[in-house]
């Protein structure tokens, strides 16, 4: 080797080696991005898990109240056809009676 080739790759080899720090810095930042970035999709996806439940929560509370409306609507029906049943039964015994 030449006797000027030692310092001659020393400066290269010093880019390089400061280039490598950086590199590897970066990594480092990249590694906390990413458990941070994989955090954040666990929170979101538990997050939605739970919006999903309430929805499907709230179908279930609006199939039953829209249930409960339609016996309750099936109830005051037959009532009513009962008081008409009845009205109408007592107008044709008052026109059999003689008057």
């Amino acid at each position: 080797m030449e006797p000027g080739t030692g310092m001659q790759l020393e400066a290269p080899n010093q880019a390089l080696q400061e280039e490598l720090s950086t590199l590897l810095g970066k990594c480092e930042q990249l590694e906390k991005s990413k458990c941070q970035l994989q955090e954040e999709v666990t929170k979101l996806h538990h997050h939605l898990e739970t919006l999903v439940l309430d929805g499907s929560q709230r179908e279930q509370c609006t199939g039953e109240v829209a249930e409960g409306a339609d016996q309750e609507r099936s109830a005051k029906l037959q009532e009513v056809s009962l008081v008409l049943q009845a009205g109408k039964a007592s107008e044709d015994r008052e026109q059999e009676t003689p008057g």
